[in-house]
């Protein structure tokens, strides 16, 4: 586990404004009001490309259209009034992951979100890793190509004859793979416990890598579910039960995140 903290990534933002003050939005950004950052929101929705910050922006004013900027004219900008005080040096944390990762797309600090900040700036504080050129990273040894097809071929051929042997066998059953259900014959052996298929587990519940999130939310709906064990959570892609010990998975919240993704002191 890499030991960048979130605090780190808060002081990273907050220096780089206060050294460009917006960068191309700064001339809503270096006075920043309520009305300043509404306008640079609308700006950035148009100018920053990744679709993380678009995330971000529909998820901070609660925007359920799909391809549209429309902000509500009941939205409370209020909800920036965080922001400002962060910007003006009054306070030195925002509360809100999105609020953070707002001022984040803002000013276009890079990289962002948290999780790519903390991913590439592991990449480079390996310097030994970094300087490697990338053909020599993911280069593996080459196979003759005469090898390749025979094993294919074998392969090819034990495959048939297990299915032509088994196919009598109704694979009904499911059972869990390091991170994710596979569908499985189930056992008739008396005192076996089979987890009867169910298509729609198998196809979308899976334990999620946290360091591959860009994202917890969709409009405010959560998009994984966790459990605790240990100490530490474990984030799935479905609601359900957690698949060794039957617990069942609760739906991920911002205090969640913050404590247990970001490793916030709450």
């Amino acid at each position: 586990m890499s030991g960048i903290t979130y605090e780190e990534y808060v002081s990273a933002i907050r220096n780089k404004y206060a050294l460009q003050s917006g960068g191309d939005l700064s001339s809503l950004l270096a006075k920043p009001t309520r009305a300043s950052l509404k306008k640079a929101c609308i700006e950035a929705f148009d100018i920053r490309k990744q679709q993380s910050d678009k995330k971000i922006l529909k998820q901070f004013f609660d925007i359920q259209d799909e391809d549209g900027f429309n902000i509500k004219k009941e939205f409370d900008k209020d909800k920036f009034v965080p922001i400002i005080n962060f910007l003006k040096g009054k306070t030195d944390l925002i509360q809100s992951s999105t609020s953070l990762e707002l001022v984040a797309l803002l000013i276009d600090f890079k990289p962002r979100p948290f999780l790519e900040y903390k991913k590439n700036t592991i990449n480079i504080a390996n310097p030994a890793l970094q300087n490697k050129p990338e053909n020599q990273i993911n280069q593996e040894p080459k196979t003759p190509w005469k090898t390749i097809t025979i094993t294919i071929s074998f392969i090819s051929i034990i495959s048939a004859i297990v299915y032509f042997a088994f196919n009598w066998k109704q694979k009904d059953c499911m059972t869990w793979s390091e991170d994710h259900y596979e569908k499985i014959a189930c056992d008739d052996t008396p005192g076996s416990e089979n987890k009867i298929a169910d298509q729609e587990i198998l196809e979308k519940f899976v334990k999620a890598k946290m360091d591959t999130i860009e994202t917890f939310f969709d409009n405010g709906r959560p998009l994984y579910w966790y459990t605790k064990t240990d100490g530490e959570i474990e984030l799935f892609t479905a609601e359900g039960e957690h698949p060794i010990s039957g617990k069942k998975l609760r739906p991920i919240t911002e205090i969640i995140v913050r404590k247990y993704v970001y490793k916030e002191d709450l």
